[in-house]
């Protein structure tokens, strides 16, 4: 089962990644962002929406549907500006079902972050939070075909109409790189154009080693695509895991550790979309990657699927069971010892649906297995994992090594 991002520049280089299609906002897919039509007002003035978020108990002002069929409910009315596409808006959600059921909610925690109009989102947010001020409170009501679809995902049942209810926090304009004369650049052999701010004074990359870095990212005519500064959240990788950007891997060779640069990225050394990326992107640390804790072959319990499982420490709290959601953190190596990806290593746990098939089925067998609290290294084998066609820096034929930590789990039930 292929969990590459399509939109690599939302998680980088993390090609793949083992979340699930997000219950909440984040969780596009790259779906198309949808024109923005005319509003057109609907009978529906003075309805409560209201279904126990921030904004429960405050009074509707009004209701339009939208061409596309969403309907947006005014909770209450901004005073700032209205975000345009690209810019970094800031979110507190909650989201339930028509019966009422809550799948996600961001109260409690710090207000979702996304790049409005940059299929970073379900296209009835990207619609929705483009109709709000600043400061504003709205409902916003999705059908299926601006939301989850007939596929659904994880909790979200298939054709499911979804009902959030939103204040946008902030707007941020968009941001533009930095503008530095053309003689100022450096092109290298193979193509890289590159601008340093800084070298840094840290140590210097290696292939292997494990960096982490903020960036901001725009194409070549100035359009916005991502940016770990605005969201507060550097990226962790693997440096040489991957060679969809090679461009990448060498203009950080260029720095040591607290450089800056802008690196100019000619579509043949991109993606390979036929894009030119620019870069400006601060090499916070690099350091070595950690290794999987070694393991005797004998000491491995071998289940009827294949996967090979060893539990490193007991937990003390429940299994994880079909329906519940659980929070990891999780270690992804080679067989020969090259780190693909590391929750731990960017400081965020996976929150995975069970039984929604996101993931390959070794990893989600495996995660079954382990208690709350508990840690485990398990082997997948390549029928459980990518196969014979592999995927992004996963060979065909690959065995895949985690490690796990199971932080808590919240009952389906």
């Amino acid at each position: 089962m292929n969990l590459m991002r399509k939109n690599w520049w939302l998680g980088l280089l993390l090609v793949v990644s083992l979340a699930l299609v997000a219950c909440g906002p984040a969780a596009s897919s790259g779906v198309a962002q949808p024109n923005m039509p005319g509003l057109e007002h609907s009978e529906a003035d003075e309805v409560d929406h209201t279904s126990g978020s921030s904004t429960a108990g405050t009074t509707t002002t009004g209701s339009t549907t939208t061409a596309s069929g969403l309907q947006y409910v005014e909770i209450e009315a901004g005073t700032g500006p209205m975000p345009q596409p690209g810019d970094m808006v800031s979110v507190h959600y909650t989201g339930t079902l028509e019966d009422g059921t809550e799948f996600d909610s961001s109260i409690g925690r710090d207000p979702f972050r996304f790049t409005l109009g940059q299929g970073q989102v379900i296209p009835g947010w990207d619609e929705g939070i483009a109709l709000m001020h600043e400061g504003g409170k709205a409902t916003l009501i999705i059908p299926s075909e601006l939301g989850y679809g007939a596929a659904g995902a994880g909790p979200i049942p298939p054709d499911a109409t979804l009902i959030f209810e939103v204040e946008l926090v902030d707007v941020q304009p968009t941001p533009k790189p930095a503008t530095i004369d053309a003689a100022d650049y450096t092109t290298t052999d193979s193509g890289l154009k590159y601008y340093i701010f800084e070298e840094g004074d840290g140590d210097a990359p290696q292939l292997g080693d494990m960096l982490t870095v903020d960036f901001s990212l725009w194409l070549e005519d100035g359009t916005f695509l991502d940016s770990t500064v605005d969201r507060g959240m550097p990226y962790t990788f693997v440096m040489g895991s991957d060679s969809s950007l090679p461009g990448l891997d060498e203009g950080l060779a260029l720095l040591k550790e607290g450089g800056r640069a802008q690196l100019t990225l000619p579509p043949q050394l991109a993606d390979g979309s036929g894009a030119t990326y620019v870069f400006e992107i601060t090499l916070l640390e690099a350091a070595e990657p950690p290794t999987p804790t070694a393991v005797a072959d004998e000491d491995f319990t071998v289940t009827e699927s294949g996967l090979k499982y060893y539990v490193i420490r007991e937990g003390s709290g429940a299994t994880p069971q079909a329906g519940d959601t659980v929070s990891l953190h999780y270690t992804l190596w080679l067989e020969d010892g090259a780190m693909i990806d590391s929750s731990v290593q960017r400081g965020t746990p996976l929150d995975m649906f069970i039984g929604s098939s996101s993931t390959i089925p070794g990893f989600e067998e495996g995660v079954m297995l382990t208690q709350q609290g508990g840690k485990a290294q398990f082997i997948v084998p390549p029928e459980l994992g990518y196969g014979a066609t592999g995927g992004g820096p996963i060979p065909p034929n690959a065995n895949l090594i985690f490690e796990i930590e199971v932080l808590d789990i919240t009952s389906g039930q």
